[in-house]
């Protein structure tokens, strides 16, 4: 199979997967924001720092390795199944002992309890870390679309059902427990694949030796990005910090979703092309038009609608995210340009330029965090607005030492996608103003938005346009000729 076909069946299977995955999830948070209350949301992200530098750990960079390492043996697999086991335990451990004086740093007893729980799906979790990196590997994210995508709907009932029934917080710590839990015995009946090797100390040390840049760059990234819950959480109330919260789940929804479509399909395609410059460099620039073709305008529309979407979806309760929603948009807008960057670096295995690159990053990441906490929440998401921009300028220089494509040439690739982005989403932002119900708002909103950018998008001839033109084309051929064929 072909680079491009594998990139092709891999970024299809990627969407359908994110897609279906949003759509059930999409439904379920919105059940649940309706049933629950800000600050239920506000103590489960309490603990999201805990568990996230617990992943970090448990993981060490170790399935980098396995899906950038072309020479990867059965071995390695197996030794990166025991170790991920053993670290995720110790991480339980750990949590589990420490939680009362996190209770305590919060002031809030129920802490101790909930983090306890939680915590579980840290060692359930790491159980199917390689079978999750050999999918990636083989770029095979069907298979992966029916674990997550069963798994969510599961445990989303499942939480939707406590919550209505008043469990409250306890809802959202099952719905996440279950989770791992069955997406973990899934990926083991579809993937079908248990350890035939011991621990080797050889493999290890090989791993170790990519995975501890990586493992503290990714710690520097994982901090930084929950880091805002535990200085709110601190700093103000539990309600204050669920409204944070929702606002930044539903801003970085798009890049959840489309950062990771195409991440997961351009990494492994990077690494097979990693001693081949001219290649990488095509791959690089295409996949960064094609991505901000997709994921800017869709960003800006959602701040566009973000008065609407918010009073419609879950209530006048969650009202003073709207700003905070607004402004964490903007906050996103260069997220393809880090991640595209970021991951042509990771696939050189130039994992020293990315620990260097995320060290100078989060210095000023840090230094603007604390500039703002004391201003409020407005002041704290205008700062991530700066920092996106600090962050875009830094992570292009790293990536130009591997890729010779600078600053101002990746701006330019993505400039004139940017302008017809803006003045598409200005004529569904005018739509908001217009005195009629939100309902009504949303529903013109969108669809003039859209049909603006894609008649702007065919005149100025974007790659998405004809790219979309050509798959239906060969889409339309392949029907045609198994018509002809059944015919005949």
């Amino acid at each position: 199979m072909s680079i491009k076909t594998q990139a092709i069946k891999g970024t299809a299977w990627s969407a359908i997967e994110k897609f279906a995955l949003l759509g059930v999830q999409f439904i379920l948070q919105i059940i649940l924001a309706r049933l629950l209350t800000p600050a239920d949301y506000g103590i489960v992200a309490m603990l999201a720092i805990f568990i996230a530098l617990s992943n970090t750990f448990i993981d060490c960079g170790f399935s980098s390795f396995l899906i950038q390492n072309q020479k990867r043996t059965e071995i390695d697999f197996s030794t990166a199944f025991y170790f991920n086991i053993g670290a995720s335990l110790i991480c339980y451990g750990i949590l589990f002992f420490a939680a009362p004086y996190i209770a305590v740093f919060y002031n809030m007893p129920i802490l101790t309890k909930v983090t306890r729980v939680l915590t579980l799906s840290l060692p359930i979790s790491a159980i199917a870390a390689v079978n999750r990196a050999k999918l990636q590997i083989n770029i095979d994210f069907k298979t992966q679309m029916k674990s997550t995508f069963t798994s969510v709907i599961l445990s989303g009932i499942i939480g939707i059902y406590l919550a209505y029934n008043g469990f409250g917080v306890w809802a959202l710590v099952a719905q996440m427990v279950l989770n791992s839990m069955f997406n973990t015995i899934l990926l083991f009946i579809l993937v079908r694949w248990f350890p035939s090797e011991k621990f080797s100390l050889d493999s290890f040390k090989r791993m170790y030796s990519f995975g501890i840049k990586l493992l503290f760059s990714s710690l520097l990234d994982t901090f930084y990005f929950n880091i805002y819950p535990m200085i709110l959480g601190k700093f103000y109330s539990a309600h204050n910090l669920g409204i944070f919260s929702r606002a930044y789940h539903f801003a970085v929804m798009p890049t959840n979703i489309f950062i990771g479509i195409f991440s997961r399909v351009i990494f492994p395609l990077l690494s097979k092309v990693n001693d081949d410059l001219n290649k990488m460099v095509q791959i690089h620039r295409k996949y960064l038009r094609l991505t901000t073709a997709i994921f800017v305008p869709i960003v800006l529309v959602l701040c566009a609608i973000a008065h609407p979407l918010i009073i419609i979806l879950i209530g006048e309760k969650w009202i003073d995210s709207i700003p905070l929603l607004q402004i964490l948009c903007f906050a996103c807008i260069f997220d393809t340009v880090i991640n595209v960057n970021t991951q042509a670096l990771l696939a050189k295995g130039c994992t020293n330029l990315v620990l260097k690159m995320n060290i100078v990053k989060k210095i000023f990441a840090f230094i603007i965090l604390f500039s703002s906490i004391k201003f409020g929440l407005i002041v704290v998401c205008l700062g991530k607005v700066l920092y996106e921009q600090v962050s875009t300028i830094i992570t292009v220089y790293y990536a130009k030492k591997v890729l010779n494509i600078g600053y101002f040439k990746q701006i330019k690739d993505i400039l004139p996608i940017c302008l017809v982005s803006i003045i598409s989403v200005s004529f569904a932002y005018i739509v908001t103003f217009l005195n009629i119900n939100n309902f009504l708002q949303l529903i013109i909103a969108v669809p003039v938005a859209t049909i603006v950018y894609i008649l702007l998008a065919y005149i100025f001839k974007f790659e998405i346009i004809t790219e979309a033109i050509n798959l239906f084309n060969v889409l339309k051929n392949k029907f045609l000729q198994k018509n002809k064929e059944g015919f005949i």
